[in-house]
């Protein structure tokens, strides 16, 4: 293989190749798939596609299974500057993995076949170009309508892995130190009833907890990858919640809960906040399971998040309609109001803003900034000084944001589709090829190139 050369992109030289031009040309065979008149390829390679990833590209194409067909010409472009690189084999592949690319750019590809002979060959037509921005994150998905977790590519143009088809399944945890993540779904295989899934981050089945009914929320602890998850029982009875190591074993089954509905993790102490809708309450426990704060009168706790930096305790109130600030001791700091029907919220480390995705009335939906510092009674209709809104959502159902760039990732099952925004709120990608988003989480990565499509 050559190397990537250099080039002015408007220059390249398109040659015309192994098309066999009769004196008519409307009477010549047109099945040849180089043939500009071919009704199916127009002369073009095809399927040349792209799969972001961490400082790196993978492409892929459909082979042309002609004999003189010796090797690919692969073609990209950053900014009006060209590079190339020739592709020879016997049989020549249909993949490539182009290293020399850098995060956050955006970049060209174009694709031609060579035939003939290696060190003078004719070309083909150039394929359709490819599009693509390489960054060190995925997104993980779960696609109910699918009935699928799947992994999207940081730049939020493929799937970069399926990861397996599950029923049921609305929510996930990610495992920091190496990018597994847990889902839980009440409809386990055969026998086995609601369950919680360990998957690698290449998408591998690891640990299978089961003894579950309704199994909902979960929540990793960073320190060790032990997993914490809720059950909501059935009929007010039998709720569960549950800790176990990263294999799936039991460490804690903690019944005293009423319907455990919410979870989230301290990564400076390990401990655990729990929210239990049936009791109106949020509890702090420690690994051990001790009761370190109670809180009453919540309402009906829907989502809670922890800020890493200060152990402060983010959650959302479905009954008031109100998004809630917990010092790290139990001490509520401020009542944000002024939603319609706050659904999830996520921390950005990187800017230290909390993301709340609001389903809204009539249509009307939104992503609201708010500033991490905000205290007391705020409402996001009266007060200005502390918040943004972001427009154009329909029915947004879930938030992640990577921790690493601070970029958010927003799931809408109006839209069908993942969107990415920067963290001040410009959009940067959208993948539409889903059904209904469910939950989504985001592996800040950097892991390894593992697929190519």
């Amino acid at each position: 293989m050559n190397a990537i050369r250099t080039l002015g992109f408007g220059l390249f030289l398109i040659i015309a190749a192994g098309i066999g031009a009769a004196c008519d040309p409307d009477a010549r065979d047109r099945r040849n798939p180089l043939d500009p008149g071919n009704p199916v390829t127009g002369g073009r390679p095809q399927n040349l596609r792209a799969l972001s990833n961490n400082e790196h590209v993978g492409l892929s194409w459909a082979p042309v299974g002609l004999s003189d067909v010796v090797g690919y010409r692969l073609y990209r472009e950053l900014g009006g500057i060209g590079a190339r690189t020739d592709i020879f084999g016997s049989p020549p592949p249909n993949e490539f993995v182009d290293p020399d690319v850098n995060n956050e750019m955006t970049y060209v590809y174009r694709l031609s076949v060579l035939i003939g002979d290696e060190r003078d060959p004719a070309e083909s037509t150039l394929s359709n170009p490819v599009v693509v921005t390489p960054g060190p994150e995925t997104c993980w998905v779960i696609d109910d309508g699918l009935g699928r977790v799947l992994k999207i590519s940081a730049d939020a143009r493929a799937v970069s892995s399926q990861v397996a088809s599950i029923f049921g399944a609305q929510h996930i945890a990610l495992d920091p130190r190496d990018g597994a993540a847990w889902v839980t779904t009440q409809f386990g295989a055969a026998g086995l009833g609601g369950i919680a899934i360990r998957y690698t981050a290449e998408g591998q089945e690891a640990a299978v907890i089961s003894g579950f009914l309704t199994p909902g929320a979960a929540a990793v602890d960073p320190s060790d990858g032990s997993v914490w998850i809720a059950d909501a029982g059935m009929d007010g009875e039998n709720a569960l919640v549950v800790r176990a190591t990263e294999e799936g074993i039991p460490l804690l089954r903690l019944t005293e809960f009423v319907t455990p509905s919410a979870l989230a993790v301290d990564p400076r102490s390990s401990a655990c906040w729990v929210g239990d809708s049936g009791a109106r309450s949020i509890t702090k426990l420690s690994v051990q399971s001790d009761v370190l704060v109670t809180i009453d009168d919540i309402g009906t706790p829907l989502t809670l998040a922890v800020d890493p930096a200060t152990g402060n305790c983010w959650g959302i109130d479905s009954t008031s309609k109100e998004v809630f600030k917990l010092l790290a001791d139990g001490t509520r700091a401020a009542a944000i109001t002024g939603f319609t029907e706050p659904l999830r919220l996520a921390h950005n480390p990187v800017t230290d803003d909390w993301w709340v995705v609001d389903q809204g009335g009539q249509g009307i939906a939104s992503a609201i900034i708010i500033r991490s510092g905000v205290s007391g009674a705020y409402n996001i209709q009266q007060n200005q000084g502390a918040h943004s809104v972001l427009p154009g959502l329909v029915f947004p159902t879930d938030v992640s944001i990577d921790s690493n760039n601070g970029n958010v990732w927003i799931a809408d099952a109006g839209l069908s589709a993942l969107i990415k925004f920067t963290p001040d709120g410009r959009e940067t990608g959208r993948f539409s090829g889903l059904i209904t988003p469910a939950a989504i989480v985001v592996d800040p990565g950097p892991r390894p190139i593992t697929f190519i499509p």
